[in-house]
């Protein structure tokens, strides 16, 4: 086994920058994701014309609280005020003069309350309060973001707003990060005037007994994404006696100066004595970013929070961890279709990085590697070194695992238990974890021991994870040869092609105007594809509701506008597409760049001849494009206006066996889709009254529910639990 010390390698900025091989006169250049407002987007939960985001009040579980507009929000000629229930609430409301007082009742929740006030000519305004109720925890708090997925833990925080992550930080301390931007917690731009973006609120806690407690955490302005300026500081709150917010830190953005070429600043510590005037009953901190609430821009990322004693917060502690999740088992791929499986296309090694905390050699465990799907494990491996081995300097490290350490044949029995298991035709979800011991750690640290991995065989190839961080365009304008991309992938055995999935960002405008060409190319790239079809049109996938990742499926169609599939024969295939017209709005691709094996497969041409991505000057990467196979027809992004479906709502959520809809009338046609994180569809049925969720795994879903007989359609993000 071979052990290899990171280093911290240049990093090229996001935003719009073009780089230049030496032997073409133009080629492909990488900008950032920014969010173009002009694009339809979801809308706010209660389709109320409020102004601006909702006031959150925060209640304890059985407690009261009083909300009373600002100054700001009354104005000097306030006639009359109304406060109403935005939907069925959980608590109780008592109105008194301008004020209304929340009384909780049952579990956590957010109640939304509606305020309109009126001046004396009837011009009104509308308002949203959110109270949103939780417990009371105790000390120490801790979280580094390693245990969860898309949005906070609800144990520790109130909120919902960030993002949680592994892939939009440079240089982690563990695996997962609290990302903020200026995206809500549905994933729209917030829409407002520049300003204060996302919050991280935490659960209350009794620091009444307290007599010495400290705060610290550790932040990261820009990673992989677009940097904040100056102006577009973090900041941390807290919460005094009165209920008021005190602010007790913030930090600005990066300057304009700052080099595109430079790599992130590192994570930075910081720690804060709490004053004693802080320490009652009912002490709350939080985080919130400002932004131009445009989008996945502006980012800051937090990591390892911490509340407690002097000793539980220091920037050195014992803690090992893994920083980025495992290499996939597949070599290139990250998915392909069931029946492409071979021997061969498993990877010989796993490839982990870890990071020692302390200011000490810590020691830890020898490290297990299962592979499993549905609870059958395919391969459990424990890597057993000498001692010394896993005697870990302060600082980073990766290893290289050999699937054939001291002489055994796992991969060998890893290919032919994969084999074995793999139907033609069928989905399959391949987990791969990688976990080690370790019993001394800080309290907390030992939830960054375990990583996990999803590999999927489907109906597909792969390169990327299904997440973005950057983007592809051709960067060429109006006299100058336009660009041709393509990208390669392999059969094992003949296959049929049906279609093709493009993920296609909102980025530098409006591109769905544009008009681009598909092509396939059969065993080697030349100037004539064997298949090619003209004029297909840009539809942003997300606009839509094709899936939650945003990728748009087109089918491939002959000159009657009918559904065709291509045969294709064993070996080399390339798909790609060409934009038609380069003088206007680009059209964009993702780029995902924590998949940097595809960049070998990535070419593009702009009239003298075919070039390897990776000898391009670009970022290593993977292009987000996914030929589908098989005998079934592909179902083409539905590009039909549906209206928004206000009145569907669905409950419990979260759910471990049945979610229930509510606001089905007149028993419409229709059908109900469930979408996981990389665009996967993973259970569909006809429009019914519920859905039985409890054969699908636990995590973060994409509920999308279409209404045929009234054209209707309603998307919402859910979560299965176990």
């Amino acid at each position: 086994m071979t052990v290899m010390k990171i280093r911290d390698l240049l990093i090229l900025t996001l935003i719009s920058v073009t780089f230049f091989a030496p032997t073409v006169s133009a080629q492909p250049g990488e900008i950032g994701l920014v969010r173009n407002p002009a694009i339809p987007a979801a809308p706010p939960v209660h389709k109320r014309s409020v102004q601006g985001k909702p006031c959150k009040v925060f209640v304890p579980l059985g407690a009261a609280a009083t909300f009373c507009p600002d100054e700001d929000m009354l104005g000097s000629n306030t006639a009359e005020i109304n406060y109403t229930q935005c939907n069925a609430i959980q608590g109780t409301l008592e109105i008194a003069d301008t004020c209304v007082t929340y009384q909780h009742s049952g579990g956590s929740t957010t109640d939304i309350v509606c305020l309109e006030i009126c001046d004396s000519n009837g011009l009104c305004n509308e308002y949203e309060i959110a109270f949103i109720s939780g417990p009371r925890i105790n000390l120490p708090f801790f979280d580094d973001f390693s245990s969860t997925q898309i949005y906070p833990d609800p144990g520790r925080w109130l909120d919902r707003d960030v993002f949680v992550n592994s892939t939009l930080a440079e240089r982690p301390l563990t695996v997962g990060v609290a990302t903020f931007d200026g995206l809500n917690e549905n994933g729209n731009p917030y829409g407002e005037r520049e300003g204060f973006s996302d919050d991280l609120t935490s659960a209350f806690m009794d620091l009444s007994s307290e007599t010495e407690v400290y705060f610290s955490f550790f932040a990261q302005p820009r990673g992989v994404g677009i940097k904040p300026r100056i102006k577009d500081s973090l900041v941390v709150d807290f919460r005094n006696q009165a209920g008021e917010w005190v602010r007790v830190w913030q930090m600005e953005g990066l300057p304009n100066s700052y080099p595109l070429i430079n790599p992130a600043p590192d994570f930075a510590y910081n720690r804060i004595a709490v004053a004693d005037s802080f320490l009652h009953a009912n002490f709350q901190f939080r985080f919130r970013n400002k932004s131009k609430n445009e989008g996945l821009q502006e980012l800051w990322h937090v990591d390892y929070v911490r509340l407690g004693s002097d000793e539980l917060t220091q920037d050195q502690f014992r803690d090992i961890a893994f920083r980025y999740l495992p290499t996939p088992i597949l070599d290139p791929y990250s998915s392909m279709p069931s029946n492409q499986f071979r021997i061969g296309e498993v990877r010989r090694n796993i490839i982990s990085h870890l990071n020692n905390l302390d200011q000490v050699n810590l020691t830890m465990n020898d490290p297990t590697l299962t592979i499993a799907h549905e609870g059958q494990t395919l391969l459990r491996r424990t890597f057993i070194e000498p001692v010394d081995l896993w005697l870990l300097t302060p600082g980073a490290t990766s290893f290289d695992f050999d699937m054939n350490d001291q002489g055994s044949n796992n991969y060998e029995s890893l290919q032919t238990a994969l084999f074995d298991l793999l139907n033609p035709g069928e989905d399959y979800q391949i987990s791969s974890q990688l976990n080690f011991d370790r019993g001394d750690e800080i309290i907390g640290g030992n939830s960054n021991n375990q990583v996990v991995r999803s590999t999927y065989f489907s109906n597909y190839y792969a390169y990327d994870d299904g997440t973005a961080e950057s983007a592809l365009i051709d960067r060429g304008e109006t006299g100058v040869a336009t660009t041709t991309f393509a990208v390669e992938f392999h059969n094992n055995i003949p296959d049929e092609l049906q279609g093709l999935q493009l993920h296609i960002p909102h980025i530098e405008g409006n591109s769905s105007n544009q008009l681009f060409n598909l092509y396939v190319w059969i065993d080697s790239l030349d100037d004539e594809p064997e298949w090619k079809q003209v004029a297909a049109k840009v539809y942003y996938a997300d606009t839509y509701y094709d899936t939650l990742q945003g990728f748009t499926t087109y089918a491939f169609l002959d000159s009657n506008d009918q559904k065709i599939s291509i045969p294709i024969p064993e070996g080399k295939f390339y798909v790609g597409w060409e934009q038609i017209d380069i003088s206007g709005v680009k059209i964009p691709v993702g780029f995902d760049l924590n998949s940097p094996a595809g960049i070998n497969f990535f070419f593009y041409n702009v009239g003298q001849g075919w070039v390897n991505g990776a000898n391009s000057g670009l970022r290593q990467g993977s292009l987000m494009v996914r030929p589908v196979m098989g005998s079934e027809s592909v179902i083409p992004t539905d590009t039909k206006s549906y209206e928004n479906w206000e009145e569907l709502t669905v409950f419990p959520n979260p759910s471990r066996e049945i979610i229930y809809l509510n606001g089905l009338d007149n028993n419409p046609e229709g059908v109900i889709q469930v979408y996981d994180l990389t665009g996967r569809s993973v259970l569909q049925q006809a429009l019914e009254s519920s859905v039985d969720v409890r054969n699908i795994q636990a995590g973060i879903y994409l509920l999308k529910v279409i209404n045929f007989t009234d054209h209707k359609l309603s998307a919402q993000l859910i979560e299965i639990v176990k």
